[in-house]
């Protein structure tokens, strides 16, 4: 998917940008793993060229054509390293949801429908998670008794431990969720709203005295797009995007999440709207406005150890938010920072690490060495996902390291 600065296209529009340069290679961790051209970027965008231009049929090729797209894990690193911004995370994506390829295994897809589509459902089944979590009981039902519910027992294995929801905290904390004049609005991240809400009240701080509009019940659409939903993802899109324009449209209000995935998806709404101009026109507008959390982090202690940072995630990365983040680590660590990239495999986070399971193991060993043998002692993480899936490795093979959220660069929550 482009950036939201750049002019969206078609499918066909951008596999045809690809001027097979081979810059974005050594970027794909499929391609590092197998070491074949078919599983490379390049490989798969040349695959997609094909079947649009009809000079290569689905059925007589299926089963490879499925193993090639199947191993791409989504992270959109080659777009990072692509000088025309080929979306082919999104090709990948598209082409597996056409010809019916599963993105995320069953449990784990219906607990993503309950989202988009039942949220009151959602919310039940968060909760009765949450409670087997808390007695111990998960690891017996959800391991050995129920082999469908192994990725959410991989889940309950690497996420923190149980807490009360956002919703029940909020309360207790000195945050009032709806202002008379705000100043920014704050889009908690799935992962803030009901699996860790420090995240949440950490994030707030960061904003300081601002008033602070809070949207824990709206939907961005992320969800739906991942399921091929499109009617309700532009539902949810277009939903999002009027309250914001009733809300702060007119006073250009920051609209900031802390999910590294929602924003990247909010800041490419041009491209989600491509074919609707007049909506395509005022989500550029929003899109200017939207803001990842680190533009406001003021990070306050400094730490001796070695640092680096990891921007795994899925789909595409804005690039300016990266170089603002290693910005941000930089100045405060100075010399301690590890400013190259510290791994040229990402952690495999969210759908990559459930429907690719044995190949997310192999990649995120590879970075655990990687931070090993570099003596980094703590990382910080724009995905949290990807920062609760590499620390449950670190723990595991390098305990002297860490990995969280740089949301936890700032000062320690105080609201409660």
């Amino acid at each position: 998917m482009p950036t939201a600065t750049t002019q969206p296209q078609t499918l066909s529009g951008s596999v045809a940008r690809c001027t097979r340069c081979n810059a974005c290679v050594q970027s794909c961790p499929s391609y590092l793993l197998h070491k074949e051209e078919t599983f490379s970027p390049r490989g798969r965008v040349q695959i997609l060229r094909l079947l649009l231009d009809r000079k290569l049929k689905y059925t007589p090729h299926q089963t490879p054509i499925n193993q090639t797209m199947q191993d791409c894990i989504l992270c959109g690193r080659c777009t990072l390293a692509c000088a025309g911004q080929v979306p082919v995370a999104h090709q990948v994506l598209a082409l597996k949801k056409a010809v019916s390829l599963p993105v995320l295994p069953f449990p784990c897809k219906t607990f993503l429908a309950w989202h988009a589509r039942h949220p009151r459902w959602f919310d039940f089944a968060v909760r009765f998670i949450q409670r087997l979590r808390a007695w111990h009981l998960f690891a017996v039902f959800g391991e050995n008794m129920i082999p469908l519910l192994r990725p959410i027992a991989h889940l309950h294995r690497i996420l923190p431990a149980p807490k009360q929801n956002l919703r029940q905290l909020l309360p207790k904390t000195r945050f009032h969720q709806a202002p008379k004049k705000p100043e920014i609005i704050f889009f908690p991240s799935l992962e803030a709203r009901y699996i860790d809400p420090t995240l949440a009240l950490t994030a707030l701080d960061c904003f300081g005295n601002k008033e602070v509009l809070l949207w824990p019940e709206m939907h961005s659409g992320l969800a739906a797009y991942l399921l091929d939903d499109e009617k309700l993802c532009l539902q949810q899109a277009k939903r999002l995007l009027t309250a914001w324009e009733k809300t702060g449209g007119k006073k250009k209000l920051p609209f900031v999440t802390d999910s590294w995935e929602v924003f990247a998806f909010l800041k490419n709404y041009p491209f989600l709207f491509a074919r609707l101009p007049g909506w395509e026109k005022r989500a550029r507008i929003f899109a200017g406005r939207v803001h990842f959390i680190t533009d406001f982090i003021k990070a306050k202690k400094s730490y001796p150890q070695k640092t680096a940072l990891d921007f795994s995630g899925l789909l595409s990365l804005p690039k300016e938010t990266i170089f603002s983040a290693q910005k941000i680590l930089k100045t405060h660590f100075g010399k301690n920072f590890v400013e190259c990239e510290y791994s040229r495999f990402p952690v495999p986070a969210e759908i990559a690490a459930l429907s690719h399971v044995s190949q997310a193991e192999k990649m995120i060993l590879e970075s655990v060495k990687q931070i090993a043998s570099k003596q980094i002692k703590q990382v910080f993480c724009l995905s949290a996902w990807a920062a609760w899936e590499l620390n449950y490795a670190l723990q595991k093979h390098y305990p002297c390291a860490q990995a969280k959220n740089i949301v936890y660069l700032q000062a320690k929550n105080d609201r409660i």
